[in-house]
């Protein structure tokens, strides 16, 4: 089942907000969707994979350089869909875990931005890798998290990948394990 969420919550309308302050969000997330569009151009083109269907992917290895507007794009996109990765990693852990993971934004990865939209419509699918933790940053394991983002700022998530479990949480934590690992 597709989940829904709303990059800004705000403009759902529901709120009880003044039009002015709305209005103001709605100008943030066009921002925003403008600043991921710019993701997708601004990297060299020596990194995408051109597609059939005029689709753009940068994958995962292509570090940007420190301190470059490419690192400053890829920092802005994890924090905007931090708080929609942390629900991820919730929903994910809430089955096998008594003490729910925390999922810094600061140790998460871009793996990858492609445009999904057809005929140029900001639409994005957008995957990044995560190390959820618990206690003073022991991770429990790497989960790859793909959100389909778009123009209107909805965030739907599209994929949880579980990719490697931590062999040495059940020694450390035994008490806040349901079942583990996690299938």
């Amino acid at each position: 089942m597709e989940k829904h969420y709303l990059l800004f919550p705000l403009l759902s309308g529901n709120t009880g907000i003044n039009k002015g302050r709305g209005f103001l969000l709605k100008k943030a997330a066009i921002a925003a969707v403008v600043l991921i569009g710019i993701i997708g151009v601004s990297i060299p083109a020596g990194n995408y994979k051109p597609e059939t269907e005029g689709k753009q992917i940068v994958k995962h290895g292509y570090r940007a350089a420190q301190g470059s507007k490419e690192e400053l794009y890829n920092d802005v996109l994890v924090s905007l869909l931090s708080p929609y990765t942390q629900k991820a990693v919730d929903d994910f852990y809430g089955r096998y875990l008594k003490e729910l993971p925390g999922a810094d934004p600061n140790l998460d990865d871009v793996v990858s931005v492609e445009r999904s939209g057809i005929d140029g419509r900001l639409e994005f699918l957008i995957k990044l890798e995560t190390m959820p933790y618990i206690g003073p940053h022991n991770s429990v394991g790497k989960d790859h998290i793909t959100f389909r983002v778009n123009a209107s700022g909805r965030v739907a998530l599209e994929k949880f990948e579980h990719i490697e479990s931590s062999s040495i949480l059940p020694q450390l934590y035994p008490d806040t394990i349901k079942k583990w690992p996690p299938s």
